[in-house]
C-alpha cells in the first residue's frame, strides 16, 4: 500500500479524529513516523488512528535510527545492517538520498544517533568504525559525519569530527548552533567546529554527586520533538554519605536538557520500583512526565510523586505526547502503537502496523504537518 501523504494533508479541513473536531488547513496535525522489520516505513495519522503512508526502505533494512526532515516529507533511516542511510520521500516512496557509511577497508555502522539540522540542510550521522587489516581489526575513534541532505544517491561526508565513544542519541539545539549528544555523559557540541563546549556528567558524575553510586542510564530514544527537552532517565543507588557504605535509596531520575536555551537540570524523581526505558514531558504541563517499559507511569517532577500507573499489554520502548497534551503514545518493540488518555492513562486505541514485522529498538518520531 502506498498512500500520498501530501494529498491527505491538503484535506486537513475535513472533520477528523475522536470528538469530531473541525481542523483548519493552517492547523498542523500530529503524525508518528516509524518502521518495522525488515524494511517498512510508515506514517501514521494519530487523529484518524490509521496508517496514511507505507514505503519500502531499500536494502535489507532493520533500521535502528531515523530522522525526519523538518522542511520536507523526507525521512532519513538506517538500512543494510546499519551500514547505510537512505532518505525516503514519504509522499512518493522514492529514495532521494543514499550514503554508504563504509569506505575502502574501513567498515562503519550507525548505532542509533542520527539527526538533522533545524534548517533541514545537514544530516548528522554517528559512526562506529573499524579498520580491516590483514591480521587484525583496528578500532577507530567514533565520529560524526556531516552530509548535505540534498547530496543525492551517492552522498559522501562534507566534513567529520571525532566524538567520545558510546553516543547513541543526538538532537539539534533550537538556535541551530549545537548538537546535544547523549551517551555515557551528555555533550554539547558546536556544529561549526565539532568542538565539545560543555559536558553534562551522567556515568561520570562522581564529583558532582558524591553520595551516589554509578548510574544506569539509557540515552537511546530521541523523543524531544513535542517539548524541545531531551529527557535522559537514570537509575542509581543513593548513600547516606560520601563513604558510600550505607545505601538509603535506589532512585530513578532524569537529566533534562532544554534545547531552547541549552540549559540542563539533573534531579531525582522518586524511589525506583519499576524499570523505565524512556521518558517524555507533557507539552501542555511540563511538570508531568511519562515513563514506559512494561508499565506506563505518570509522574509529577515538581512534587516528586507517582500520579498514576497502568500495566501494558507488552513492553514498549518509546513514549511521547500529543501536541495538545491530551494523549500519550507508546511504541517501538512490537507491531503496534498504543494510545492512552494523558490524564487517566485509560487505553483509547491500539494502532496495528501492516505486515506483522516488529519495530524493535527503533524509536518512533513525531512530526506536525
Amino acid at each position: 500500500m502506498t498512500t500520498r501523504l501530501g494529498s491527505l494533508l491538503a484535506g486537513a479541513a475535513m472533520v477528523i479524529g475522536v470528538g469530531a473536531a473541525t481542523v483548519g488547513v493552517a492547523q498542523a496535525k500530529d503524525f508518528i513516523i516509524t518502521a518495522t522489520k525488515p524494511n517498512n516505513l510508515f506514517v501514521v495519522d494519530m487523529a484518524e488512528r490509521k496508517v496514511v503512508s507505507e514505503c519500502q526502505i531499500l536494502g535489507r533494512g532493520s533500521p535502528i535510527s531515523m530522522a525526519p526532515s523538518p522542511t520536507s516529507n523526507v525521512v532519513f533511516v538506517s538500512t543494510n545492517g546499519w551500514g547505510e542511510v537512505s532518505g525516503v520521500d514519504t509522499d512518493t516512496c522514492e529514495e532521494v538520498f543514499h550514503a554508504d557509511l563504509s569506505e575502502g577497508n574501513i567498515r562503519a555502522r550507525n548505532i542509533a544517533a542520527m539527526t538533522i539540522s533545524r534548517d533541514g540542510k545537514e544530516l548528522y550521522v554517528q559512526q562506529t568504525r573499524v579498520e580491516l587489516l590483514p591480521d587484525r581489526y583496528n578500532i577507530l575513534p567514533h565520529r560524526i559525519a556531516v552530509y548535505d541532505t540534498d547530496a543525492g544517491l551517492d552522498a559522501t561526508p562534507k566534513r567529520t569530527f571525532e566524538v567520545p565513544r558510546g553516543i547513541s542519541i543526538m538532537t539539534p539545539s533550537v538556535d541551530g548552533k549545537y548538537l546535544w549528544a547523549g551517551g555515557h555523559d551528555a555533550y554539547q557540541i558546536e556544529i561549526a567546529t565539532g568542538k565539545i563546549v560543555n559536558t553534562v556528567p551522567i556515568l561520570n558524575w562522581e564529583r558532582d554527586r558524591p553520595t551516589y553510586g554509578k548510574p544506569d542510564a539509557l540515552a537511546f530514544w530521541p523523543l524531544y520533538e513535542q517539548t524541545e527537552v531531551m529527557v535522559l532517565p537514570y537509575f542509581a543507588p543513593k548513600f547516606a554519605s560520601e563513604k558510600q557504605e550505607e545505601m538509603v535509596d535506589f532512585v530513578v531520575g532524569t537529566t533534562r536538557i532544554d534545547l531552547t536555551d541549552n540549559t540542563w537540570v539533573q534531579e531525582d524523581l522518586t524511589s525506583a520500583d519499576v524499570l523505565i526505558f524512556s521518558m517524555s514531558l507533557n507539552p501542555s504541563n511540563t511538570d508531568i512526565i511519562y515513563g514506559v517499559y512494561t508499565q506506563l507511569s505518570k509522574y509529577n517532577v515538581a512534587t516528586k510523586e507517582l500520579e498514576k500507573r497502568i500495566d501494558l499489554d507488552h513492553t514498549f520502548y518509546s513514549v511521547n505526547v500529543s501536541s495538545d497534551g491530551k494523549e500519550v503514545y507508546v511504541g517501538s518493540t512490537n507491531d503496534d502503537i498504543g494510545v492512552y488518555d494523558a490524564e487517566t492513562l485509560e487505553k483509547l486505541a491500539i494502532i496495528k502496523l501492516p505486515g506483522g514485522g516488529d519495530q524493535g529498538a527503533l524509536g518512533f518520531r513525531m512530526v506536525q504537518r
